[in-house]
């Protein structure tokens, strides 16, 4: 096979492994969040949060994208936790 045509395949087994670490940088993120003093720090690790929980959906699912829907519903959710 030439180095051109090479591709990595990831598992199935590899694959639940990052959306298990995503999931647990979403969780260190959301806990990061709720010990800011500063606002900007905060919403920064809200968002983060956001796009780790948004990534992980996406690599669960078969949607081809994601509804801006998903991602008011998402902050809304991260916000009642804090």
């Amino acid at each position: 096979m030439s180095e051109d045509s090479q591709e990595e395949f990831i598992t199935g087994a590899k694959l639940e492994e990052i959306m298990l670490e995503l999931e647990q940088l979403s969780s260190l993120c959301e806990e990061k969040s709720k010990s800011c003093t500063l606002l900007e720090s905060q919403r920064f690790y809200e968002g983060m949060a956001i796009a780790y929980t948004t990534v992980v959906i996406k690599l669960k699912s078969d949607f081809d994208y994601i509804d801006t829907k998903v991602i008011d519903e998402l902050y809304n959710a991260l916000e009642k936790n804090l």
